[in-house]
């Protein structure tokens, strides 16, 4: 008996914890398993439990979701490219009005490039923009199919990278005034070239 009670306080306070983070992140990824289920809305959380409750069927949810989560790869792989393809171009510009700081620091191979050099730098801004298409296609089914979807994308890559760059430099390999500006010109950059991988992607 007393292993219930303490089972059903416990659960009552797990719902309760579910409703404070419905507050604040939309949509709650804990709630996402009741609102494409065929749980009851009386086995949902406090915050996922009024959501249910507006939703005529939840079912069509689910299949929904489900088909929206199906990948396109090959469009994935194709507008990869393509904002790859924008990403080296408008990166390089960027780095050209705002990396000669970073191009001097000592042992940086920027100042004077190889063909070596170009290459790897190369494929790997192409393996950026595949993999920035490819979040792009995941966040669709949770934020819809707006151009800020792509800019979410292109704003968690960033993210990524930058947080890549600050520790390299508490490492000491540069100093931080030489990336910063390259840090803040290379958001818009990554923002155009996921906004025209996205504008040719389909599920």
């Amino acid at each position: 008996m007393c292993s219930m009670k303490a089972d059903k306080k416990l659960r009552r306070f797990a719902r309760h914890i579910d409703f404070l983070f419905s507050l604040f992140f939309r949509p709650p990824l804990r709630n996402f398993r009741f609102l494409f289920s065929e749980h009851s809305p009386e086995d949902a959380p406090i915050g996922a439990r009024a959501r249910c409750s507006t939703r005529p069927s939840i079912r069509p949810l689910r299949l929904k979701s489900e088909a929206m989560n199906k990948l396109n790869w090959p469009r994935i792989f194709g507008c990869g490219l393509l904002a790859g393809v924008v990403w080296i171009v408008l990166g390089s510009i960027a780095t050209a009005l705002l990396g000669r700081d970073f191009a001097a620091v000592a042992n940086n191979r920027l100042a004077n490039p190889t063909a070596g050099f170009i290459l790897v730098n190369v494929i790997l801004d192409l393996l950026e923009g595949i993999s920035i298409v490819w979040l792009y296609s995941v966040l669709r089914p949770i934020y819809g199919l707006a151009p800020r979807t792509a800019t979410i994308a292109a704003l968690a890559w960033w993210c990524i990278v930058t947080l890549g760059d600050v520790t390299w430099c508490s490492f000491g390999f540069f100093p931080a005034r030489t990336v910063i500006p390259l840090m803040i010109g290379t958001l818009p950059t990554l923002v155009l070239a996921s906004l025209a991988g996205a504008r040719f992607y389909q599920q």
